[in-house]
């Protein structure tokens, strides 16, 4: 090409290009692509999607004159606006340039938007950029949905929840109970003001009470009297696996461990193979039981949903061993474990008394009956003390809590403060009028319409066995009787100190319901106690006394009696069970509480002295074996095992009706 012919193209394209810069707003500009409206050039992304999260986003554009920029925000998601390359925040000459945005986090349901605007000099208006902030609600499962407007709504910490709202996770892996309630504890252990909600365990770091069940639809409970209709093999495990061999080296490679069976349910397919209290598991599925794999056993023998199970069990006493198979399978799961008259010896109970003893393994409204027959009986065989076993109970309908304390006490208390439930004033369940609930004493079965009166034992002092698995309204029922002065004594260790509790909701949500249970309110007494979040001391604490007689045992191992041997292997090992239900003469628990109702003790502390000879010979049954560590495992919630003081829905219907919330 000659240089003339060069020269005339050039000229005729600049002429070209002159005439589309002052005529063509709109098009093509220097063959770049980039597009021209009203004197700017607009950015390659028009429309920005901002995260939930929030965070910082550039907008790069090149305007033709001095612009000011605007902004139409009526959510006010933006918190501020930067022109990177001019001295002012939204005004700037022609040229390029970088806008930048901060962003809040988005805490609203829905998806939040708000727009920008350039003027540039000479021209009108324009849009500059389209903003969408998304929601973390996008995409979220339903069940995690549900959980969350509920917290947010309801739980008793709701503020710092709220505040902390967008710092949570809200996706899960996988749509089952295990991960609901991972997800559930991962964002409640980011918040610093709700300690009460959950416990440590030793070794096992702390854990959450609130807690979501998830139950098959055809599994869902009915409303039959005697007890919760389950689901599974008919046994309870303690939440303990015990070292039974090994620990001759440092790699735990030949430690084998035990579960201790806590209960066997008469009417069950584990009733039928022999297997009872105080056995112990060894093996499952044909698997021995060692440190790498005690956990997820424990989640297998807790959540019982395999069709069967085989199981090696040994005898306590005698370490006989026998395999047996279980079935999963539809029993009622009656809350009283043993109830009667006690026949103990004239050694231990030289004054003759008439003792009664309950064993009670859960709150379980739908077991109340049994409860109520229970303590009809005691009360008609003329009951002068009462011993109530709750080591094994974790809580349960606040509603059965108010009718064992009511049963226990006189009928002058009636009417009286029993418990008070008391909520976060922004609780959106609740009126505000009703957000306080006030249980009183009470004469009748609530659920009998022709009001039959509850029995009452008339106690001037009752006695508790209690363990650190003793929670909520377990712990209810022991500080609504302090509240009133009526005297308790405790035999045992420490409570778990459980002083909240849940309002319960079911959904069905698919193929299962989801029993959802925040923690929503505290729990005071009479005398507006509610200081116990470290558990409730015993008065015979076993962890105290297991120290005595370690040490005295340390100090002189040649001098320490056949007896004070076996009171210090009992110790060590309690709540692990020993005996069925009722044993006195090998339960140390039971047989502590029955020599104090006589005004001695098992014990010598070297700060008393045991007044009953026989108490220094009588001794629990030895084990066959020698134990060694014991490993206490986090609690898995589910149906069988409530770990708090519940309220169900339909329980805060019916105090609505009788309008006793104030």
């Amino acid at each position: 090409m000659s240089k003339r012919v060069f020269a005339a193209i050039s000229a005729i394209a600049m002429i070209f290009s002159a005439f589309c810069f002052t005529s063509c707003e709109e098009g093509v500009i220097n063959g770049t692509g980039q597009n021209v409206t009203q004197g700017v050039v607009l950015p390659t992304v028009k429309t920005l999607q901002v995260t939930a999260m929030g965070g910082t986003y550039s907008v790069p554009f090149e305007a033709k004159g001095n612009f000011v920029i605007e902004k139409e925000d009526p959510n006010n998601i933006i918190l501020s606006m930067t022109l990177l390359n001019s001295p002012k925040p939204t005004e700037g000459a022609a040229g390029k340039h970088s806008l930048r945005l901060k962003f809040d986090k988005n805490s609203a349901e829905n998806a939040l938007s708000a727009k920008i605007y350039i003027t540039v000099a000479g021209y009108e208006k324009t849009k500059l950029v389209d903003i969408t902030q998304q929601t973390k609600f996008t995409d979220m499962d339903e069940v995690v949905k549900w959980m969350d407007e509920r917290l947010r709504g309801e739980y008793y910490w709701l503020d710092e929840y709220n505040d902390k709202w967008q710092n949570f996770e809200f996706k899960v892996v996988r749509k089952d109970q295990d991960s609901y309630n991972k997800l559930l504890e991962t964002n409640l252990l980011k918040m610093s003001t709700n300690k009460m909600d959950g416990g440590v365990r030793s070794g096992s770091g702390r854990y959450i009470y609130t807690n979501v069940q998830m139950i098959p639809a055809n599994e869902y409970s009915s409303t039959r009297a005697g007890g919760e209709v389950r689901y599974g093999y008919g046994f309870d495990i303690l939440p303990i696996v015990i070292q039974i061999e090994g620990g001759d080296t440092d790699t735990q490679n030949d430690d084998l461990y035990a579960f201790p069976v806590d209960h066997v349910y008469p009417n069950s397919s584990a009733a039928t193979t022999g297997l009872r209290r105080s056995d112990l598991i060894t093996m499952v599925g044909g698997s021995a039981i060692t440190v790498s794999n005690y956990q997820s056993i424990y989640t297998t023998l807790v959540l019982q949903n395999n069709s069967s199970l085989r199981l090696e069990k040994e005898d306590y006493a005698s370490g006989e061993k026998a395999t047996i198979s279980v079935t999963r399978g539809q029993f009622n799961a009656n809350p009283v474990a043993y109830s009667g008259v006690l026949s103990p010896s004239a050694d231990i109970n030289p004054s003759g008394k008439k003792i009664g003893y309950i064993s009670y393994l859960s709150f379980d409204h739908k077991g109340d009956d049994k409860l109520i027959g229970a303590f009809r009986d005691l009360a008609a065989k003329g009951v002068q003390d009462v011993i109530v076993d709750l080591r094994s109970n974790g809580g349960g309908s606040v509603n059965s809590a108010v009718k064992m304390s009511s049963m226990l006490v006189g009928e002058e208390h009636i009417g009286e403060v029993c418990a008070k439930l008391v909520r976060n004033p922004k609780n959106t369940l609740y009126k505000p009028e009703q957000l306080n609930t006030i249980y009183t004493f009470r004469k009748y079965e609530e659920s009998n319409e022709a009001g039959l009166d509850l029995p009452n034992l008339n106690m001037m002092k009752a006695y508790f066995i209690v363990s650190n698995y003793t929670a909520s309204a377990s712990e209810m029922v022991i500080m609504a009787l302090r509240g009133i002065d009526v005297e308790t004594e405790l035999i045992g260790a420490r409570t778990e100190g459980k002083n909240c509790g849940m309002d319960v909701m079911d959904k069905q949500i698919g193929q299962y319901y989801y029993s959802f249970a925040p923690i929503t309110f505290l729990n005071y007494n009479a005398k507006d106690f509610c200081e116990y979040s470290d558990g409730i001391k015993p008065d015979a604490d076993f962890t105290e006394l297991t120290a005595i007689y370690e040490n005295r045992y340390k100090a002189n191992p040649e001098g320490e009696s056949e007896a004070d041997a076996a009171l210090r292997r009992s110790l060590r090992l309690y709540p692990i069970p020993e005996a069925p239900w009722g044993n006195v003469y090998n339960d140390l628990a039971l047989k502590e509480a029955v020599m104090r109702i006589n005004g001695t003790t098992l014990f010598n502390t070297g700060d008393n002295t045991r007044s009953s000879e026989a108490a220094t010979t009588f001794a629990p049954v030895k084990a066959a074996r020698t134990f060694g560590k014991m490993v206490p495992l986090q609690q898995i919630a589910t149906p069988h095992r409530p770990l708090g003081a519940l309220v169900t829905e339909e329980e805060r219907q019916h105090l609505a009706e009788r309008e006793v919330m104030e």
